[in-house]
């Protein structure tokens, strides 16, 4: 009941019902935080911002590495710098990377990934679109799983991994792209690494390390800045970056997954080996305010509305001329996108697309600017047809850390779950969410909290089950429960 009366004293809108709502908040999420952590034996951090101004955080508050979640960075980082005018979406990236990769040894572009790079563009990059082979091995499908890269990191512990040890390894410097760039969509890390070279090149950076990261928030004011304490791992390891210990626990090469703690990476500098695309080592907190400020609705902002809105997976219309109805927080057209999508990336199997093309039509709305579309991956346990459905953000996995990080446009807020696991379904921060949200949105929306459970379905995939599990049964001609459901019974009724 207490979350009912959080949401009227949202409503009040005073700075003492605003306290009173986050000390509400902080109390259910501590007592989720507390029962995932047991669950997973793991540490876990939660954090809201919203732009009614909740800023609470529960669980572990120290510093994650949280892996892809970095992409979100990168990704924005660029977006000022076309925001800017130094580059466009449609600008060639060779002649721009060209001289880094020289001066790191390793020859242009077109010498290492064959002629066509030359065409690749900085939206290629951003959207997983340019074909470049991913220098992330993981193979979860079909078992078992291997990871050649993994086992590399691992024989080498205190080894790193910059950007031309990665971009030299011979399976993605072999001379030819995957496919014609802007032909298909697959999931490749080393096109942030790329991206990464531009940036540097862009800020006039001589070597690829001296490029600051935290040039990205030079738009806030100082004040909101120093509110920040995110740590760009560009050399070193997690303990060196005074991370939470994290462990693997997956069964990547024959690893035992059941064992614990699992492996320690605490001393494992590949942790952080994308570089731009995975080194961000920050406490959730600061993850969903950089959260919010990227996407949120009020206050001090990253980027210029039209350039964000262009991240956004399927937030242009057909005509390229504005934001969609789904961006702002509308649903999916009858929930069918969604579904049809959900079921074209679990064909992909894979790492989201890394060992397959994916049709790059369909990926457009599962896949923006270095932004995933979380709405199709089970999370949220709202009703498909439901603005309350909507999410955008990016999942983070790496050695040691599974993580996600969600924006949710229909109430202005942003939720970041950091753990201290991975794991070969990497459920922890999904499952977490999945009661972290729903928590959140009773208490904005002055409603009882659903009971909410959890299950994983797939790689990426899962389920939050609050209840809207409803189809419309064409023959009977009704709604009835189902595990392919996904909408309110209110919903379906209205619709079948």
């Amino acid at each position: 009941t207490y979350l009912v009366v959080l949401g009227a004293s949202l409503a009040a809108g005073s700075a003492a019902g605003t306290a009173s709502a986050a000390a509400a908040l902080q109390k259910r999420l501590q007592e989720i935080a507390v029962e995932k952590q047991a669950l997973y034996n793991c540490s876990i951090g939660i954090a809201v911002e919203t732009g009614a101004g909740l800023v609470v955080s529960a669980g572990n508050d120290g510093s994650f590495a949280w892996g892809s979640v970095t992409k979100l960075a990168t990704g924005a980082a660029l977006m000022q710098q076309v925001a800017a005018r130094r580059i466009s979406l449609d600008t060639p990236v060779a002649p721009l990377i060209d001289p880094l990769l020289v001066r790191e040894g390793l020859g242009r572009m077109h010498v290492l990934f064959g002629p066509r790079a030359d065409s690749i563009t900085l939206e290629h990059l951003l959207a997983m679109k340019s074909g470049i082979p991913d220098y992330d091995t993981a193979t979860p499908y079909p078992p078992p799983p291997t990871d050649a890269f993994r086992k590399a990191v691992y024989a080498q512990p205190a080894a790193e991994w910059p950007p031309a040890r990665l971009l030299n390894l011979s399976y993605v410097r072999k001379g030819k792209l995957e496919f014609e760039p802007g032909a298909h969509w697959a999931y490749s890390s080393t096109n942030f690494v790329l991206a990464g070279l531009l940036l540097a090149r862009l800020s006039n950076a001589t070597r690829w390390d001296a490029y600051g990261q935290a040039a990205l928030l030079s738009p806030l004011p100082a004040q909101r800045r120093s509110s920040y304490a995110l740590d760009f791992a560009s050399h070193g390891t997690p303990a060196a970056h005074g991370a939470v210990r994290g462990f693997d626990r997956t069964s990547y090469n024959g690893a035992n997954a059941s064992a614990r703690p699992g492996v320690d990476v605490s001393d494992v500098a590949g942790v952080f080996g994308g570089w731009t695309a995975s080194d961000i080592v920050a406490p959730p907190a600061s993850v969903a305010r950089l959260v919010y400020d990227l996407f949120g609705a009020s206050g001090p902002r990253l980027l210029a509305r039209q350039y964000v809105d262009e991240m956004i997976p399927g937030a242009r219309d057909a005509a390229g001329g504005g934001q969609s109805d789904w961006a702002r927080g509308a649903p999916l057209s009858g929930g069918r996108v969604a579904s049809a999508a959900s079921r074209r990336l679990e064909a992909a199997r894979g790492r989201f697309g890394a060992r397959s093309d994916v049709d790059s039509h369909r990926m457009e709305d599962i896949y923006g600017l270095a932004t995933f579309n979380l709405s199709i991956m089970g999370v949220t346990g709202q009703s498909s047809l439901s603005p309350y459905a909507v999410s955008y953000g990016h999942l983070g996995a790496t050695y040691g850390y599974d993580s996600i990080a969600a924006y949710f446009p229909a109430i202005d807020a942003a939720v970041s779950i950091g753990t201290g696991i991975e794991t070969d379904s990497q459920t922890a921060p999904s499952d977490t969410l999945c009661l972290v949200y729903n928590a959140l949105l009773a208490a904005v929306r002055g409603t009882a909290e659903p009971r909410c459970s959890f299950s994983k379905e797939s790689y990426f995939g899962g389920r939050c089950d609050c209840g809207n599990t409803y189809a419309c049964h064409k023959l009977l001609r009704k709604c009835v429960k189902s595990e392919l459901g996904s909408l309110s019974k209110e919903d379906c009724t209205r619709t079948c």
